[in-house]
């Protein structure tokens, strides 16, 4: 029927959508993103380089999965340390 819901539309509503968080950046691996859990969808990881006054900004989504509950890993991936990221995804997981 027009104008209503399908489920999963319905359920990604229920659940959360999207969530957004800042969060330290350090050595390559585990950095901690509460809340987050497997089954949800990583959309963004965003690094913010403030060690310096250039002040760089990277996409580094590509190297970043969900490893489990309340963690991300970009393990072989850039070091962010002294920076921040900025972590979007989407809450899937009711």
């Amino acid at each position: 029927m027009a104008g209503f819901l399908s489920l999963a539309e319905l359920r990604s509503l229920l659940a959360g959508g999207i969530q957004a968080t800042v969060i330290d950046g350090g050595a390559a691996g585990d950095h901690t993103v509460t809340g987050i859990e497997v089954g949800d969808a990583l959309r963004a990881v965003l690094f913010i380089d403030a060690t310096d006054a250039s002040e760089a900004y990277s996409d580094l989504t590509s190297e970043f999965s969900i490893a489990g509950a309340d963690t991300i890993n970009n393990t072989g991936g850039t070091d962010t340390s002294g920076g921040g990221l900025v972590v979007i995804y989407e809450d899937l997981t009711p």
